[in-house]
């Protein structure tokens, strides 16, 4: 393991206890493992095919996915699995896209940039939030939703911010991922 992923370890074991000003719902770790864990498979398969070495994090309380550039991480990749987005194109009335404030400290305090995609429901395509914009959201919100009706804070990205992409394996270049260390992450 890289010095700079260790470090980034340390960093999110000590943030662990530290809240930010919102309320949260409790894990729940069969919803975690019947949507995030497929949402993660898709994009490690999509990595994959575009010849990008990509892991699994062992840091349950990290980002999902480190990417790997040569024998070194290069970013991190947080997933989301949206399941009332089935099919077609991120539906414009979804913006701004809504992004729990309390992962907040995953785009600010690692060693490597962190991107976060969120899922299609099928696998098939993911919409991506570059780390540039999360990390300057100043956009910051109480918004209700169906797990807790007041309290939980999220990040608010503009949809014009964000990227689509097909997930599905045949599609893939490996030139049409964001370029990390870029000002604008691959935004158009």
């Amino acid at each position: 393991m890289s010095r700079k992923l260790a470090r980034d370890r340390r960093k999110i074991a000590a943030s662990r206890g530290k809240r930010t000003t919102g309320e949260y719902h409790r894990f729940d770790p069969a919803s975690y493992a019947a949507h995030n864990a497929p949402g993660i498979a898709a994009v490690l398969d999509y990595l994959d095919s575009i010849g990008l070495y990509a892991v699994e994090n062992e840091d349950f309380y990290g980002p999902d996915i480190v990417v790997w550039k040569g024998f070194q991480p290069a970013y991190y990749i947080e997933v989301a699995r949206r399941s009332h987005w089935e099919s077609g194109d991120w539906p414009d009335h979804w913006d701004p896209i809504h992004v729990e404030e309390r992962k907040w400290h995953l785009f600010n305090s690692l060693q490597f940039p962190c991107e976060y995609w969120i899922v299609r429901l099928d696998g098939k395509a993911a919409l991506i939030v570059p780390e540039n914009v999360l990390s300057g959201c100043e956009d910051i919100r109480e918004i209700p939703n169906s797990r807790l009706q007041s309290g939980e804070k999220f990040l608010c990205i503009p949809l014009e911010q964000c990227i689509e992409k097909n997930l599905e394996p045949e599609r893939g270049t490996g030139d049409d991922i964001p370029q990390q260390g870029s000002s604008n992450s691959g935004v158009e």
